[in-house]
Order: C-alpha cells, then sequence, then structure tokens
C-alpha cells in the first residue's frame, strides 16, 4: 500500500524547492529579456549574437527543466494521491509555478515559443516519415489551427502576435 501522505510531503517537498528556484530566477529572466535591447548589448554584432545564445540557452534549459519536473509531478499527484484536500494543494501550488514562470516569459516569450511551434508543425508536412508512419497530416494543420485560434483569442495585442502569419 502507498504511503499516501509520505507521497504528499515528497512532492509538495519537490515543488517547494522548485517554486523557490522559480522566485530567485526572476531577476535573472527579467534581465535577459531587457539585455536583448540594451544599447550596448546590440551595439556589438557578435556580443550581440553571443547573449543572444547565452539567452536561448539559459532560459529555454531552465524553462524545460521546470516544466519537465512539474508534468511528472502532476502525473505522480495523479496517481498516488487520492485525498481531494491534499490533491488541491498540490495542484494549486502547481499552478501557481506555471503562473509565475509564464510571467516571467512575457508574452515576448510566449510567442516566440508558438511561433517556432507552429514553424517546426509546417516544415514537417514535407517530412517522409509522416507517409512512412501514417501519421494523419490533418493533425499539423488542426495544430497550426489550434495555435492561431489561441492568438487570436488571447494575444489581443498586434504586437503580442507577432509577424509571423499562421
Amino acid at each position: 500500500m502507498i504511503d499516501e501522505e509520505n507521497e504528499f510531503n515528497k512532492i509538495y517537498d519537490s515543488l517547494s524547492e522548485i517554486e523557490s528556484l522559480v522566485d530567485r530566477m526572476y531577476v535573472p529572466t527579467t534581465t535577459m529579456e531587457d539585455g536583448i535591447h540594451k544599447r550596448e548589448i546590440v551595439a556589438d554584432r557578435g556580443n550581440y549574437k553571443k547573449f543572444v545564445d547565452f539567452e536561448i540557452n539559459f532560459t529555454h534549459n531552465y524553462y524545460d527543466f521546470i516544466t519537465t519536473i512539474v508534468h511528472k509531478l502532476v502525473d505522480i499527484t495523479n496517481s498516488k494521491i487520492h485525498s481531494e484536500k491534499n490533491s488541491q494543494i498540490l495542484y494549486m501550488k502547481i499552478i501557481n509555478i506555471l503562473r509565475k514562470m509564464t510571467y516571467q516569459r512575457g508574452h515576448r516569450g510566449v510567442i516566440g515559443e508558438l511561433d517556432g511551434a507552429a514553424e517546426k508543425f509546417k516544415n514537417s508536412k514535407s517530412s517522409p516519415f509522416i507517409n512512412i508512419l501514417d501519421i494523419d497530416i490533418n493533425l499539423i494543420d488542426d495544430a497550426l489551427n489550434v495555435i492561431g485560434n489561441f492568438k487570436r483569442k488571447f494575444l489581443t495585442d498586434p504586437d503580442e502576435k507577432s509577424g509571423q502569419p499562421l
């Protein structure tokens, strides 16, 4: 039998550790986002490219590993925590972590991810693996529609939608 209280404590402690890191990463992530526009960085093209590469590696790695862990903790919570009260506590903590990360990323980060995903989907249409694996190509169009609909519904400022059409 699973010791639910022990599992709850392990998950809660992991989420607390993650939330602490997310809180401490607020300044570095927003500083890097602002740094893209700083004159002293933009003025030197070589320096700017190095900065952009660093920013992409640092922030993408941070967002990716936190998201991966949080998704796994959702799965663990779903399978091991049966108490409605304990589940609610953990899910609220998870939502709070994701909310903080979304705020750190800002609209430009969300748009960049959506535009990047859309471009990758478009490029995958011509892959021979679509036919080899018998993947319904309409799924790609459906994914592009979901991205486009989200941008139309929730990114109301024209600058938030980016210049890339879907």
